[in-house]
């Protein structure tokens, strides 16, 4: 991902004011170079505040994440980029409302996207995991020969792989669950912020005065996800069968 004061620097009108700047000073006089590089530097800094070039930066740094996470956070962020071009094309009284929003959203999304990070190793884990069907295959055969032994010794060392292969079964179911889990919950998100777009779409034909009302709704609805992220998360930290947090087995 490329810097974001690269970004400014390299942005057609920042160019096009170093270049005023410098000919002024070659050409005009040489009081005018220092002025027009004050100018260049405040045209940069403004590019660098822009919301659009902001909200650019923010979906760039949002990667690295499981490929299986990937159409539901993707669809996630199409919605977060039309609520974003959606209220750039609302009037003034309108937009200030609609921007607390878009600010809950903005905040939701960043939530959503740390908890798909924490999610990927426990992803790649199951990845990499032999199937449940091989495990539970070779967890009949060590019970078998568990019963056809006679040797002690031989019968005590076989249960005790039998009881490493039910821990690690259980280990994968717990995580499979976790998993389906948290894809019900990504889904659920895209879709309620789908609505939300829908809705923050409908406000426009309304008054300012229906506008806010419906707005503190749409609000409350957003910090209501945000609270189920939590949840999640805090019930994740809680999983006593999941490898722990970071585990790229």
């Amino acid at each position: 991902m490329r810097n974001p004061w690269i970004d400014a620097l390299f942005d057609p009108v920042s160019i096009m004011m170093l270049v005023a700047a410098v000919l002024s000073g070659l050409l005009a006089a040489w009081w005018m170079f220092p002025i027009g590089m004050i100018l260049w530097l405040v045209m940069v800094l403004v590019i660098l505040r822009d919301p659009a070039t902001r909200l650019n930066q923010s979906i760039q740094k949002q990667r690295d994440i499981a490929q299986r996470f990937l159409p539901a956070f993707k669809r996630i962020q199409r919605t977060q980029v039309n609520l974003y071009n959606t209220i750039s094309g609302m009037d003034g009284g309108t937009k200030r409302v609609v921007k607390l929003i878009q600010r809950e959203i903005n905040q939701l999304v960043g939530e959503a996207y740390l908890l798909c990070r924490r999610m990927t190793p426990l992803e790649n884990y199951r990845q990499v995991s032999e199937s449940p069907q091989k495990l539970q295959a070779e967890l009949q055969s060590l019970e078998v020969q568990s019963q056809n032994t006679s040797d002690a010794l031989v019968r005590r060392e076989l249960e005790d792989s039998a009881r490493s292969l039910k821990a690690r079964l259980a280990q994968q179911e717990s995580a499979s669950s976790l998993l389906n889990r948290f894809d019900a919950l990504l889904a659920g998100l895209a879709n309620e912020l789908d609505t939300v777009l829908t809705e923050v779409m409908g406000l426009q034909a309304v008054c300012n005065g229906m506008a806010r009302q419906h707005a503190s709704q749409i609000i409350d609805r957003i910090q209501e996800e945000r609270k189920q992220i939590s949840n999640f998360e805090n019930q994740q930290r809680e999983e006593p069968s999941l490898p722990p947090p970071g585990t790229k087995s």
